[in-house]
């Protein structure tokens, strides 16, 4: 929990510091079957963890690896997508052949309304740091197109922060938008406003 709490508040010289401290528990003594397959498990999930604070740190020789365990590993492929966003805008990268890797699982979750918090949550993140990155690469178009998503995850989430953001992303984004987005993105307005006005 230290080593997530430090890399969250992007203290990642300490984050390193307690995921190599449980990337080797085998020091315990008196361990059972189920001790030895909890060390094997923190010494297993270390060095994703450890290759994600190196991602995030800008340490860019860590990326290809990083990306070899989220094609094998499914599970962690969405919060995997938004480390690589945030490095990518972060350190001026450009990681367009690394989501090429993706595209498929992409196009599978960013058109999924799920019902778990956690997901909804995971991927509106991903919308948001995608919007970003495309804004700093100058595919606006494709930026433009996450921003309309994220709107329509407000709508399916209820989440008044993330509709706020979502306009304002779109705002900041209207000049590069041509007249079909903008009348979609008016529309959805519209009918945000009249859902309001009924309650």
């Amino acid at each position: 929990m230290l080593g997530l709490a430090h890399k969250e508040i992007e203290n990642y010289d300490k984050a390193r510091t307690y995921i190599k401290a449980y990337s080797d528990l085998s020091w315990f003594k008196g361990l059972d079957a189920e001790g030895l397959n909890e060390v094997a498990y923190y010494k297993y999930i270390s060095e994703p963890n450890l290759l994600e604070v190196e991602v995030l740190s800008g340490n860019i020789q860590f990326i290809d690896r990083y990306v070899s365990f989220l094609l094998s590993n499914s599970k962690e492929v969405l919060p995997g997508l938004i480390t690589l966003l945030k490095a990518a805008t972060n350190f001026d990268l450009n990681i367009e052949s690394h989501l090429a890797l993706f595209s498929n699982r992409i196009s599978k979750f960013e058109d999924t309304a799920a019902d778990e918090i956690i997901i909804n949550s995971y991927q509106e993140t991903f919308f948001i740091n995608m919007i970003r990155y495309k804004t700093k690469i100058q595919d606006y178009n494709t930026a433009i197109k996450y921003s309309m998503k994220l709107l329509d995850s407000a709508e399916v989430t209820n989440s008044d922060k993330i509709f706020k953001q979502a306009v304002v992303y779109f705002e900041s984004l209207r000049s590069c938008a041509d007249a079909t987005q903008i009348k979609d993105f008016e529309e959805k307005i519209i009918n945000f406003k009249e859902r309001v006005e009924s309650l």
